[in-house]
C-alpha cells in the first residue's frame, strides 16, 4: 500500500482500550494489509468489504491474521417521492443542546444488549459497547446538518433517532426505540414521520442500514419502499505482530 487506507478510530480506541483502526476495501491485498498493520501497530482492525468479496477474507490466515466475520451490513434506499408514508401517531422532537446527557441514557438503554460487530470480537469488553451507541448519538445532537430527535408517544419518550442530510439525500445514522415502549407500533411510526418530514423538505432519497440479522425493522423498511441497495460484510482482526509473516 503506497498510501495508508487505514484510518485510526480514536473513540473506539479509548473506550476499549486498543489501538482500534478502520478501513474499507473493495478487494483484500493480504500481504500489504499486513504489512501496513504492522506499520501502523494496530491492535485491531474493522474491515468492511463488499460482500461478494468475502472470499478474500481467508488469504488473511495466509499471513498470519485471524479474521472474525463479525457481520453482514446491510443498506436500503427509497426514492422519497415513491414511499409509501402513513400518519403517524408519533412526535419527533428535536434535541436540545441540553438534552445530551438524557439522549445518551436513552440511546444506551436502546441498544443495551443488542448484537452489533463488536461482540462477535472476545477481545473488546461487551460492558462498553452500549457505552459506544450512547456516545455517538451525544455527538449526533450539536450540528444543523445531523438533525436528531426524541420519539414521543403521548408526551412521553418512546426512543430517538440520528440522521445525516447530505445535499438531497437523507440517511438513518441511529435509531431505536426504547424496551418499554416495543410492541406498539412505534418503529413504523417514527420511520414514516421520518420520511414524512424529509420528502417535506424536498429531499430526494432516504437510506438507511443495519445488520442483516435484524429482521424485523427491514420488514418495516420494506413495506414503506424501501429497497436492498447494497451488502457488505465486517471483520475483524486482531493483530499478533509476533505471529505476522516477516
Amino acid at each position: 500500500m503506497s498510501e495508508s487506507v487505514l484510518q485510526p478510530s480514536p473513540l473506539d480506541s479509548a473506550r476499549f482500550g486498543r489501538r482500534v483502526y478502520r478501513a474499507a476495501l473493495r478487494t483484500i491485498d493480504a500481504p500489504a494489509l499486513a504489512d501496513e498493520l504492522r506499520r501502523q501497530r494496530v491492535d485491531t482492525l474493522i474491515l468492511r468489504v463488499p460482500a461478494e468479496a468475502v472470499g478474500g477474507v481467508a488469504t488473511l490466515h495466509e499471513v498470519g491474521l485471524h479474521p472474525i466475520v463479525a457481520d453482514t451490513h446491510v443498506e436500503y434506499e427509497v426514492s422519497l417521492d415513491m414511499a409509501a408514508i402513513a400518519p403517524s401517531s408519533i412526535a419527533l422532537c428535536e434535541v436540545a443542546a441540553g438534552d445530551s446527557e438524557a439522549l445518551r441514557a436513552v440511546a444506551r438503554s436502546v441498544f443495551d444488549g443488542y448484537s452489533s460487530h463488536y461482540n462477535a470480537n472476545p477481545l473488546l469488553p461487551a460492558a462498553a459497547i452500549a457505552d459506544g451507541y450512547a456516545d455517538w448519538a451525544a455527538r449526533f445532537s450539536h450540528a444543523p446538518q445531523t438533525p436528531t430527535w426524541f420519539v414521543k408517544s403521548r408526551g412521553e419518550i418512546a426512543g430517538f433517532s440520528c440522521c445525516r442530510v447530505d445535499g438531497d439525500q437523507a440517511r438513518g445514522v441511529l435509531n431505536g426505540i426504547l424496551p418499554a415502549a416495543r410492541g406498539a407500533g412505534h418503529y413504523r411510526a417514527m420511520l414514516h414521520a421520518m420520511l414524512e418530514r424529509f420528502r417535506a423538505a424536498n429531499l430526494r432519497t432516504f437510506v438507511i442500514a443495519t445488520q442483516v440479522h435484524n429482521i424485523a425493522v427491514q420488514r418495516v423498511w420494506a413495506e414503506a419502499g424501501l429497497r436492498l441497495k447494497h451488502a457488505e460484510n465486517t471483520i475483524h482482526v486482531n493483530c499478533d505482530f509476533g505471529g505476522l509473516s516477516a
